[in-house]
């Protein structure tokens, strides 16, 4: 077990505030036209904020390997940590473009919209995913699940992860008589 430096606690801060951000966004899309205004402005700063997540957190890790050679211990974090923010800044910077081309842009066809929410499901599903891991990670890094328990749970969720997508898709897909 390796005692966690304080620094690396300033990225869950950021990624929970852009993860509160991007959930915000969803959930006022639903809200109609009253709540337009709060949707587009908490999924533009949210975007801000995924890559300042990012950013913090690669600084976090490259200290944390110059300060303490422990590279194994961090690779269980960082390897499937690391795609999944990847997809996500992809995917909200993806759903951030086609949300101000629908607002400039109102007649749009059909497709750009089927697009736009099938990638907001997506964006959903991996911001869940990636705070699973995260929570997982952070509880196996300062010692409240044994690192092979936690290897092992962390490995779980992201095999996992493809099919919670694809179940979230099918399930938000069907329609309401």
């Amino acid at each position: 077990r390796i005692l966690m430096p304080s620094y690396l606690f300033i990225h869950p801060f950021i990624s929970l505030l852009a993860g509160l951000l991007i959930l915000l966004a969803f959930f006022t899309k639903t809200g109609g036209r009253r709540l337009f205004g709060l949707h587009y402005t908490s999924g533009s700063v949210a975007i801000f904020f995924v890559g300042t997540t990012i950013a913090v957190a690669l600084a976090a890790i490259s200290r944390f390997y110059a300060d303490t050679e422990a590279a194994e211990s961090l690779l269980i974090v960082f390897t499937p940590h690391r795609v999944i923010a990847i997809l996500i800044l992809i995917c909200v910077v993806f759903q951030g473009i086609l949300g101000w081309f629908l607002y400039f842009k109102r007649d749009a066809s059909a497709l750009v919209i089927a697009i736009h929410r099938w990638s907001a499901r997506v964006l959903m599903a991996l911001v869940i995913g990636t705070g699973v891991v995260g929570l997982i990670a952070k509880s196996s890094f300062i010692g409240l699940i044994p690192e092979p328990a936690g290897r092992f749970l962390i490995n779980a969720t992201v095999s996992c992860l493809p099919f919670a997508l694809l179940l979230w898709i099918v399930v938000t897909q069907i329609k309401k008589p």
